[in-house]
């Protein structure tokens, strides 16, 4: 969930090991290692910039401000919820446009 909408929704398993979505992969991706070599090992993705006001939440994808895949059309139009395999949903313009 980014800024109060549902943005990927799957099976705990498959989510964990295919997150679809950008802010859930960037969320998968802060998740700390038992492991310290592993952790090491574990490549990190931040986004840029601060996250938006949910009072005041911009037009279109609420992440396009911030993802490093938007496009216009991101920042023009809310992308659905959409199932995409079985039981996995995601609501992602770049996503649904594969």
């Amino acid at each position: 969930m980014y800024l109060g909408k549902v943005v990927e929704l799957a099976p705990t398993e498959e989510l964990f090991e295919e997150a679809l979505h950008p802010y859930t992969q960037t969320l998968l991706s802060a998740v700390l290692e038992p492991d310290p070599r592993l952790m090491r090992a574990k490549k990190r993705i931040t986004l840029p910039g601060e996250p938006p006001s949910a009072i005041n939440s911009p037009k279109g994808c609420r992440l396009h401000p911030r993802c490093p895949y938007a496009t216009e059309a991101c920042s023009r139009e809310e992308p659905p919820l959409t199932e995409v395999e079985r039981g996995h949903y995601v609501a992602c313009w770049q996503y649904l446009r594969r």
